[in-house]
């Protein structure tokens, strides 16, 4: 079998921004031989950012029930709430996949391992390269507009001093604390810090999910579009040729190839596009209607 001998350089370059993300939310595979502390941190820093997304979440809920009795208020709260409830889904099902994405991240590795035609490298590069461009896009998005909501937004409207005269220092999530008040120092700038720690956590599931669903789909594309290569020059073969069935063999090994590797993206990917999907439909019906109340006020 050939061998790319700068396969360790393009994987690296391929999967760099997707790896990045998903380490800090614990969902990239470990390499084999990773030591036991390494897979204590690993399991510890997947909780944490569980309770991360919960304590935005969970105070929410309760306000939501509990402390808030205005109708209209009420709905404006369930689409930031919704927004994390669909993080705190889509990094359970990365978690629960995560065997799904250890084999299809072995599956790149050895594509690219035994890629050694420089024009199916060229191929592989030139999707490894959109790839890369749409997670980098997407972490800037997600980051820039997510972190702008975090922190400029709820700073920049200053101190609210009510009709009550009651002093109100808005933070990036509304939420009821039982028995914390988090208007109150230093519990506000606690609190603020926390969510601003966990938004960190909610977009980087957000920006890591589209990540490797770029990673995922794009490698498959390429090696789809070398599968049609090497079936077109079957075309050109003489049936007398001796290398035909060799060549023929290795088009049905590759196609096998890639639908094992598409089924195990399949399973990766599904429940996560149906929660984006499905929140994002809903969170989307809910813009429209502020906009509406809005308006007729």
């Amino acid at each position: 079998m050939h061998v790319n001998i700068v396969h360790d350089e393009n994987i690296k370059r391929t999967v760099h921004v997707t790896r990045g993300v998903l380490n800090l939310i614990g969902v990239w595979p470990l390499p084999g031989d990773s030591s036991y502390i390494r897979i204590v941190q690993t399991k510890m820093l997947r909780v944490l950012c569980q309770a991360l997304l919960y304590f935005i979440f969970i105070p929410g809920i309760l306000k939501i029930f509990l402390k808030e009795s205005n109708a209209r208020r009420r709905l404006k709260m369930i689409g930031p709430m919704c927004n994390c409830l669909m993080a705190v889904l889509k990094h359970m099902m990365l978690i629960w996949r995560s065997d799904r994405i250890t084999d299809c991240i072995k599956h790149i590795e050895e594509d690219w391992r035994t890629t050694d035609l420089i024009e199916d490298r060229k191929i592989m590069l030139g999707n490894s390269r959109i790839g890369r461009s749409l997670a980098i896009l997407c972490v800037a998005f997600v980051y820039g507009s997510g972190f702008s909501y975090r922190t400029i937004v709820p700073l920049s409207r200053g101190v609210i001093v009510t009709p009550q005269n009651v002093t109100i220092r808005p933070l990036g999530f509304a939420g009821y604390y039982v028995i914390v008040d988090p208007q109150k120092t230093p519990a506000y700038e606690i609190i603020f810090s926390i969510q601003f720690i966990s938004g960190f956590v909610q977009y980087s599931v957000t920006s890591g999910a589209c990540s490797l669903a770029a990673l995922l789909v794009l490698h498959a594309c390429g090696q789809i579009k070398i599968l049609i290569t090497k079936m077109e020059t079957l075309t050109n073969i003489e049936y007398s040729d001796k290398s035909a069935n060799v060549k023929l063999a290795a088009v049905v090994r590759q196609h096998i190839r890639i639908k094992s590797f598409l089924s195990k993206v399949e399973e990766i990917l599904q429940y996560v596009c149906l929660v984006e999907v499905v929140g994002c439909t809903f969170i989307l019906c809910l813009l429209g209607y502020y906009i509406i109340m809005v308006r007729e006020i």
